[in-house]
């Protein structure tokens, strides 16, 4: 039954055509024109209603590189599918009928490739009700010599997406595997199209080879090739040191009409950099003016594009709308759902933990504490929330949220690895980061800091499967934390 499912999926969204043993053919059908239907007597039966044929199927299996056999009443069809890049091209398909697509060659390529010690058993995608997660990647189960083995495959258009994401699921899904009646091994196999692995060989060295054993591979669908990937040679061999951008040594922009707003309003506006080439000012978080030179021509109002140019509006345009802006975006707020008070929520509450360090640790050390911090590395750039320091030279990384967050502990994670790398490689002392400063040697301490109850469920299940020795900190704040900051709840992660 499970064959005939993938076969349906690739008449769904692959050209084909059909040849039976007198070697009479029908031309190539265009993709949907036939299918499985369910036959009279409980059976199954492929048929292509344009040309008026229907067989009885009794079994299919597949057979080369690009076709299946299908048995019918002792006789034998071969359906051999067309190039699917040129005849239906994936981009052009809904997003079920991608994920379809490439399960299906996905499947063919694992039965040919993997070897004798996993026998792919499940191949499913979409949402799942009974694992709350939802169903962005492939999801396998394999049998293999000592139990099933659990799998997730991330397909060739999701490549250039968040590696955090994919690796959270993984866990998630594994997890949920090993908690079925039946037996599950360690083994965690993970499948990368291209050079996706990249972004995660960093984080998979944090796992605990104890609880889970990652097996990651790379696939190739038009090369049919599919290999081992080799976690420590790899790392041996690149050059992925972290390096941090320095921004103070830029300064900020000299625009008399920007200060001269920042004075007026300074009990609002707050005059900051960014890891681009612009300042801002911004109220508790929001972007209000966007400077990019010391000349009028060189501002733009607005919190999202397209930005106002300073010249279209009058002055007394410009500081009515300022006030109306600056009376929303605050709490008790006369317009709560006004964008101007909803948007930049992390933003907001980022502002409010910077002004008030020491309530999240009390050796931390508010002059040499950053905000939006670039950093860079061979597998991407990245920026900080917010990087400090201990009165003891500690470093510790804040990852802050507002809303629930699958993906937030190895996010927080990606940034932890990097400043722990950073620190041991001098990478903030050729930057010029904590001038004067000793830093420690330990590894960093992690925060992951949100309001109350806004921390994922899934945060301990996922934590479990990290290595021990990495200090990780949950702080949750009031709900009410615009209107006063406060610490309900702090917990180090064991």
């Amino acid at each position: 039954m499970e064959e005939a499912c993938f076969l349906a999926a690739r008449c769904e969204v692959s050209p084909v055509r059909i040849r039976d043993e007198t070697g009479r053919e029908t031309p190539l059908l265009p993709p949907g024109s036939c299918g499985l239907e369910p036959a009279s007597d409980g059976g199954i039966c492929l048929c292509v209603p344009a040309l008026g044929l229907c067989w009885a199927v009794d079994d299919c299996r597949p057979a080369g590189e690009s076709g299946w056999e299908i048995v019918s009443r002792g006789r034998l069809l071969w359906m051999e599918f067309g190039e699917d890049a040129a005849d239906c091209p994936p981009g052009e398909m809904s997003l079920p009928q991608r994920r379809r697509h490439y399960d299906a060659r996905l499947r063919h390529l694992l039965q040919r490739r993997l070897g004798p010690l996993y026998r792919l058993e499940r191949l499913s995608s979409g949402h799942d009700p009974f694992q709350r997660f939802p169903g962005r990647y492939s999801r396998l189960v394999f049998g293999g010599p000592t139990g099933g083995v659990a799998g997730l495959a991330m397909y060739p258009f999701q490549e250039h997406e968040e590696g955090t994401e994919f690796l959270t699921a993984a866990l998630l899904w594994f997890h949920y595997c090993r908690q079925r009646r039946r037996r599950f091994d360690c083994r965690l196999l993970l499948f990368f199209p291209g050079e996706a692995a990249l972004r995660v060989l960093r984080l998979l060295t944090l796992l605990d080879p104890r609880r889970v054993r990652v097996l990651p591979l790379r696939y190739d669908l038009v090369a049919g090739e599919l290999e081992r990937v080799n976690v420590e040679r790899l790392l041996a061999g690149l050059a992925l040191d972290s390096e941090f951008e320095f921004r103070p040594r830029r300064p900020l922009h000299e625009n008399l009409p920007a200060r001269d707003l920042h004075r007026e309003f300074v009990a609002d506006l707050v005059h900051e950099k960014t890891p681009h080439r612009f300042d801002l000012l911004t109220c508790r978080g929001l972007p209000l003016v966007h400077i990019h030179g010391p000349t009028p021509a060189d501002l733009f109002l607005g919190w999202s594009p397209p930005y106002i140019p300073w010249a279209d509006w009058t002055d007394a345009h410009r500081r009515d709308w300022l006030r109306e802006v600056i009376a929303i975006r605050r709490e008790p707020s006369p317009a709560a759902h006004h964008p101007a008070f909803r948007l930049y929520g992390e933003r907001w509450l980022e502002s409010l933990v910077v002004g008030h360090i020491r309530r999240f640790h009390k050796a931390f050390l508010p002059q040499w504490t950053y905000r939006q911090v670039p950093t860079y590395r061979g597998t991407g750039r990245a920026v900080l929330d917010v990087l400090t320091l201990q009165a003891d030279g500690r470093l510790a990384v804040l990852e802050i949220k507002t809303t629930e967050s699958r993906r937030l502990l190895f996010q927080a994670l990606d940034y932890w690895e990097r400043v722990r790398d950073g620190a041991a490689g001098g990478a903030f002392q050729r930057a010029g980061y904590f001038l004067g400063q000793r830093l420690a040697g330990g590894c960093p301490e992690l925060y992951l800091v949100a309001p109350l109850f806004r921390l994922h469920k899934h945060l301990a299940v996922i934590h479990h499967y990290l290595r021990s020795g990495i200090p990780i900190h949950t702080v949750e704040v009031n709900l009410n934390w615009r209107r006063h900051l406060r610490v309900v709840r702090h917990e180090l992660l064991r």
